[in-house]
């Protein structure tokens, strides 16, 4: 049997970056909207399970250390065709949560949430944008419902 330490990071997982911003409300001033932007290049299929696990990850540690209000997850430099761990990142917490997609990760995130046959378009999915003015526009409106 063999004792060696082994040192692991996250970074070994993954070669997705991020940036975690943290704005407040306009609904009320006290209230934190966590933003996540991920950069890079997700793996097909289930190549893609250790960025979805990186990912999962890093918004849990967010979460955990911050505490927000709504959560906007920035997808607008990240290439994603297709892998089913990422929709993990989309029932991680209960706060309001908008996803903001661009023409790298729309069409995944678009056949992942409504079918690969659907002919929908991603704006039917009601939390899904393609920018974060859209975006923080719906989280304001969910957070009104949520607290207040």
């Amino acid at each position: 049997m063999n004792n060696s330490l082994r040192e692991v990071t996250f970074s070994q997982l993954s070669d997705i970056e991020y940036n975690i911003y943290l704005v407040n409300s306009s609904v009320k001033d006290y209230l934190d909207i966590m933003i996540i932007q991920f950069t890079g290049h997700y793996g097909f299929g289930s190549k893609g399970n250790p960025d979805a696990v990186f990912m999962v990850a890093i918004v849990n540690a967010a979460l955990s250390a911050w505490k927000p209000d709504a959560l906007i997850l920035d997808f607008t430099n990240l290439e994603y065709e297709w892998g089913d761990r990422i929709e993990e990142l989309f029932g991680l917490t209960s706060i309001p949560l908008a996803l903001i997609v661009r023409p790298r990760s729309e069409e995944g995130i678009r056949t992942l949430l409504l079918g690969i046959d659907s002919t929908e378009s991603i704006d039917q999915i009601g939390w899904v944008f393609k920018d974060f003015e859209s975006a923080k526009e719906y989280i304001e409106s969910e957070i009104k419902k949520y607290y207040l």
